[in-house]
């Protein structure tokens, strides 16, 4: 899953959440269609077959409550009592021509082929104890409706009896089938819900972990990363999804930022090793300075002492390595200078003929020392540049 993209994975959850919901769906329209069809097999088929066999049963106990009056009414109402129960009998005929189209069992189509007959047989003989009737016959008559009649009444009734009893049963059939139904869709209706909750919890969980939680995480790196923390590796980074694309342009920006650190702490560096060769550069110019500046100095005071006839002043003190070549030159040129004044003073002769030539060695000497005075100055004023 995790190398899923994110755009995949949430379709995927609510493809089975919708999923899920669709099923529910149809199994609930599939028990409501179940109870409808139990209600609809109460209401159309059971309840009207109830109320047709009942209106059956009625109308014949209006015709037998016809035929009793027939047969203990005076002759002078015969006719109107005969016109009342053909009117009733009519009426029975029409109950049960109602109710023979709703009959759709074997057994309940036996029931009714019987109650026809016997039926028949009830009007044969109810016409045959009016007959006596009007003959004057009323014992007979009165036999025939309290024999044959009578039994053939009870068997007819009994029949209808049978016949509601069997709507009554195939009725509380219905309705202990639509409780079943029922109970069965409450159940799995909690069913589902459970599993819909749970479901909804684990797509919830799944979307936390994978997804939420992930952001949030690298949403803190990118904090710590922006308050100059460059240590801490960003999570997530190896994921291949949406949230992998994430940390790694997270990582980039971290990668960046060390880099930027490098870069500074180079600069830093190189600016300290600016800065120290600067200073070692000065410093060495200020030695170098004071090292001419000194050559300077010594050379100048050998040379007011020479000019004020100390033929045996020396400079003594070392120069630096690349001056120190003045201080030879002018020690060995007063040591020759000394050399001259004892050969002068030792022969007189000698300093009267060479007056001139000292004079003029003296000169030389005077702009040899002037012109290396001024190349030491010339030197050190190439150095302080």
């Amino acid at each position: 899953m995790s190398n899923l993209k994110i755009k995949v994975v949430l379709p995927l959850l609510f493809a089975v959440v919708l999923t899920f919901g669709i099923g529910q769906g149809i199994l609930a329209i599939n028990f409501i269609g179940n109870v409808k069809e139990q209600v609809n097999v109460i209401g159309r088929e059971r309840l009207p077959r109830t109320l047709a066999v009942a209106r059956m049963n009625a109308t014949f106990a209006e015709v037998r409550r016809d035929y009793a009056m027939l047969l203990n009414a005076e002759p002078a109402e015969l006719d109107s009592i005969v016109s009342a129960t053909q009117t009733a009998l009519a009426e029975r005929d029409a109950a049960f021509a109602a109710y023979e189209p709703m009959i759709t069992m074997p057994a309940t189509r036996a029931r009714f082929d019987s109650m026809k007959a016997a039926l028949a047989e009830y009007d044969r003989m109810a016409m045959q104890m009016v007959e006596l009737k009007r003959t004057g016959s009323q014992a007979a008559a009165k036999a025939v409706f309290n024999g044959a009649m009578a039994t053939n009444a009870r068997s007819l009734v009994q029949l209808m009896d049978e016949m509601i009893q069997s709507n009554v049963q195939l009725s509380d059939a219905a309705i202990v089938k639509a409780d079943d139904v029922s109970n069965t869709a409450v159940n799995t209706t909690i069913i589902a819900v459970l599993i819909s909750a749970l479901i909804a919890a684990g797509a919830a969980f799944f979307s936390f972990a994978r997804i939420v939680r992930p952001i949030s995480a690298i949403t803190g790196s990118m904090r710590t990363l922006a308050s100059g923390d460059t240590q801490t590796e960003i999570p997530f980074a190896g994921r291949q999804d949406e949230i992998g694309e994430m940390a790694a342009a997270v990582s980039v920006f971290r990668a960046n930022a060390i880099e930027r650190a490098a870069l500074e702490r180079q600069a830093e560096e190189n600016r300290s090793l600016s800065e120290t060769e600067r200073q070692a550069r000065e410093a060495q110019k200020a030695r170098e300075a004071a090292e001419v500046q000194f050559a300077v100095d010594q050379l100048a005071s050998g040379l007011q002492r020479l000019s004020d006839g100390d033929l045996v002043a020396q400079i003594n003190e070392r120069f630096a390595d690349h001056l120190d070549p003045l201080r030879l030159n002018f020690n060995q040129s007063v040591a020759r200078l000394k050399d001259a004044m004892r050969a002068v003073s030792e022969n007189a002769r000698s300093i009267d003929a060479g007056a001139n030539e000292m004079l003029a060695a003296a000169d030389d000497l005077s702009k040899r020392t002037e012109q290396q005075a001024a190349s030491v100055e010339e030197t050190a004023a190439a150095l302080e540049q």
